[in-house]
């Protein structure tokens, strides 16, 4: 069965070891499985979310039914048939709330699902949800942490960059929105104004067009599970420069799993990845929007990463140490008692 988010697994895991305590149901997504498109596939994902509704009913002898992964319209339309265990509902958000501050339809659903008595639990920061809830309604936003995947092997270590090359890399989706290539000409030129050379290198899950730089960029094929992990734990450095404008209010699974290798992160200083990246200690540096399309502060950056990496790396292993799937059932088990102490 297509599972929609395999970052949140832990989740799930940590769900099935509370005895019952604690449901886990997620939609199943048949209509991105089989490839719908137009009618057919508001259709088909009408049907995810009856079955979706049908799971929760399912799960109503728990004491907290955790929904990962929803979809703000389509689970209004079936809310009003769950309102007896909506007030034990859970409904783990990130592009729900994105979307909500820019759409008064979608801030007008989650906050009447809310008024019906579902919980929004927000990935590490649970302001971004309280901003679209009416004033009464924010006590429903809770905070849960991004699960850091645990190392299932060992890797050779990486040498120090402190006397040698500072080796840096960007990975994941390279749409316009993500912002990925056009920072590629900001690190050209920060990477010229560095006293100590800086290998870029790009992990690719199919077709990317790199575009001609001044420096030299090595493509590597990150399609494999094991090559992605491989990746993130050869690199130094890894560069998420996300804009504000489609990532303000969600986590980002590449960072947790750049955290699980050790890898400290230069990233855009949104709320939920500056938690991501200094909650507990500090793993790496965030810099505001407008800072990462300067080149000097990018170098300054990165020259201070490579300055004092071993401190850096203790602290991606803290970061790493307190999202664990132990660190999950705690949160779980925290959430129930939040959620019943409410009722």
């Amino acid at each position: 069965m297509h599972n929609p988010h395999p970052a949140l697994t832990p989740f799930q895991i940590a769900a099935e070891s509370t005895s019952g305590r604690v449901a886990f149901v997620f939609a199943y997504r048949f209509a991105q499985r089989f490839n719908c498109r137009g009618k057919f596939q508001s259709l088909v994902r009408i049907y995810e979310y009856a079955e979706l509704a049908c799971a929760i009913i399912a799960a109503r002898q728990a004491d907290v039914i955790v929904v990962r992964e929803f979809s703000t319209f389509y689970f209004a339309l079936f809310a009003p048939f769950l309102i007896p265990w909506l007030p034990k509902t859970v409904l783990i958000n990130a592009h729900n709330v994105q979307a909500a501050n820019t759409s008064v339809l979608q801030r007008l659903l989650l906050n009447c699902i809310c008024r019906f008595g579902t919980w929004l639990g927000c990935l590490e920061d649970a302001e971004g949800g309280r901003s679209i809830l009416a004033r009464r309604l924010q006590r429903r936003a809770i905070c849960l942490p991004h699960p850091v995947p645990e190392r299932n092997e060992p890797w050779k270590a990486r040498p120090s960059p402190e006397a040698g090359d500072l080796v840096v890399g960007l990975v994941g989706d390279f749409r316009p929105e993500k912002g990925g290539i056009d920072f590629l000409y900001v690190l050209s030129d920060a990477i010229r104004r560095l006293p100590f050379d800086v290998k870029v290198e790009i992990g690719k899950n199919g077709r990317v067009e790199i575009p001609e730089l001044p420096v030299r960029v090595s493509p590597r094929d990150t399609s494999d599970e094991k090559a992605y992990r491989r990746f993130l734990a050869s690199i130094h450095v890894l560069i998420v420069p996300y804009p504000a404008a489609s990532y303000r209010y969600r986590a980002s699974g590449i960072l947790s799993d750049a955290c699980s290798c050790g890898t400290p992160v230069l990233a855009t200083a949104l709320p939920c990845f500056e938690r991501q990246v200094n909650t507990p200690e500090r793993g790496g540096i965030c810099l505001a929007e407008e800072s990462l399309r300067n080149p000097e502060l990018v170098a300054e950056a990165l020259a201070a990463i490579r300055a004092d990496y071993a401190r850096f790396c203790a602290g991606v292993a803290a970061n790493a140490a307190s999202r664990t799937l132990g660190r999950i059932q705690q949160a779980l088990e925290k959430l129930r008692e939040t959620v019943t102490t409410a009722k």
